[in-house]
């Protein structure tokens, strides 16, 4: 315990109870199943956007709590990748990022690439114009907001993208383009929600 635990004590952002940021009983709530997604590009989700998961992302990116993108990172522990992969987080708006100083994405890359040995390298892909926040845009919107919109570094070997949450697939596409066209060669992506369940294939993923 340190002096910021008793003076400044952490509230579960499920109970408010004093003590871990998500305490283990709304731990528990999460419904953890990671399941196998098909937007163009094969990839991984561990839940759905449900209200608890939606407060677990938004605390990271809106309050800085970053300690709990190592509890989403650890949803994915019973998944097997490859010890080649290269793990690249989808990039923040300009804006967003002057507001947070950090891309929450990149918060969650690092810490699924500690847990799994893998290679991680921040600041890979950038947005190179400006785009509209996707919150709110239709499916056709989001496509146009994003299409032409990332650049990227070039990477050897395999690469992994990864994002806090994919509703149509528009920004995980979109970096998968920007990234081939590098010549790199992309092996999929992990996202810890998903929105909209009815627009993916999916397949129970069993560890």
């Amino acid at each position: 315990m340190t002096l910021l635990d008793i003076f400044a004590p952490t509230a579960c952002i499920g109970c408010h109870r004093l003590g871990k940021p998500l305490c283990l009983a709304c731990a528990n709530t999460v419904p953890i199943t990671l399941e196998e997604l098909e937007i163009g590009l094969h990839g991984w989700c561990a839940t759905r956007y449900d209200a608890l998961a939606a407060n677990i992302v938004n605390e990271v990116k809106e309050r800085g709590r970053t300690e709990l993108a190592s509890w989403m990172a650890a949803a994915f522990d019973s998944l097997e990748l490859p010890e080649d992969l290269t793990v690249v987080a989808v990039p923040s708006r300009a804006e967003s990022w002057r507001k947070r100083g950090f891309v929450p994405a990149e918060e969650f890359a690092k810490r699924l690439a500690a847990r799994h040995r893998l290679r991680f390298k921040p600041g890979v892909l950038t947005l190179t114009r400006a785009t509209r926040d996707q919150a709110d845009l239709t499916r056709a919107e989001r496509r146009e907001n994003l299409t032409g919109a990332m650049r990227a570094n070039s990477l050897s070997g395999r690469i992994l993208i990864v994002d806090d949450i994919v509703t149509t697939g528009s920004s995980i596409r979109e970096a998968s383009r920007a990234l081939a066209e590098t010549g790199a060669e992309v092996f999929g992506f992990i996202t810890f929600a998903q929105t909209q369940r009815e627009n993916y294939a999916r397949a129970n993923f069993r560890a």
